[in-house]
């Protein structure tokens, strides 16, 4: 005989982990977007350094993508203050 408490802990069961496969989307989507954001950041400033002459633009696109924004904070003030 089944009893009604183990009808309602499955259904509790159930909605946890509905809400936990839908955290975890959104969780995913937001580090492939947040990946992404960085990733056009660097191709920026991959630009910016060959438009202002930098000798090694590859290495300012390697520092903002292992760096992140403090690798941009750098590029900024080492290369666009510069000017």
């Amino acid at each position: 005989m089944i009893l009604q408490e183990d009808v309602e802990g499955a259904g509790a069961a159930t909605g946890y982990a509905a809400a936990a496969t839908a955290m975890l989307i959104f969780w995913i989507i937001f580090i492939i977007i947040w990946w992404g954001i960085g990733v056009l950041i660097a191709i920026w400033v991959y630009k910016d350094a060959e438009k202002r002459g930098e000798e090694s633009p590859v290495m300012w696109l390697v520092i903002v993508l292992i760096a992140g924004p403090i690798g941009l904070l750098i590029y900024y003030f080492v290369v666009m203050k510069k000017e």
